[in-house]
């Protein structure tokens, strides 16, 4: 845990949202084989070279969907984790070094992980 958010992992969430993409993607094909989204199919077709309504066509359209799924899941990632620490200016607080955010090595703004914020603090210095 970082702070006050949860860093998350780029290449991990990339994996996820392209496979959940390319299932469905998958599962709209075959059920375009019985008509059910034909013209979603072909509408998608259109961007998905090869994609269409047959089972071929659905494997072929669930690659595309990885890759596509993958790549917005690595993006929306990489924008969460920059938003949420202004992108990435207390970096330096795990390295030693002042950051640039708050000024200080122990990174005062809460957004990185510091050795005083994973142990107890003892109730008699907090007065």
């Amino acid at each position: 845990m970082y702070g006050k958010y949860m860093k998350l992992h780029v290449v991990a969430f990339g994996l996820a949202w392209g496979i959940l993409t390319a299932i469905f993607v998958f599962i709209f094909g075959v059920f375009a084989m019985g008509g059910y989204g034909a013209s979603y199919v072909q509408l998608m077709g259109s961007v998905y070279y090869g994609y269409s309504a047959s089972f071929m066509g659905a494997l072929i359209g669930a690659i595309w969907g990885f890759v596509y799924g993958f790549i917005m899941g690595a993006i929306f990632s990489s924008l969460y984790n920059c938003i949420a620490c202004g992108c990435g200016k207390c970096g330096k607080c795990e390295k030693g070094e002042k950051c640039e955010k708050c000024g200080s090595c122990e990174c005062k703004c809460g957004s990185y992980k510091t050795d005083s914020m994973d142990k107890p603090q003892d109730p008699t210095k907090l007065l």
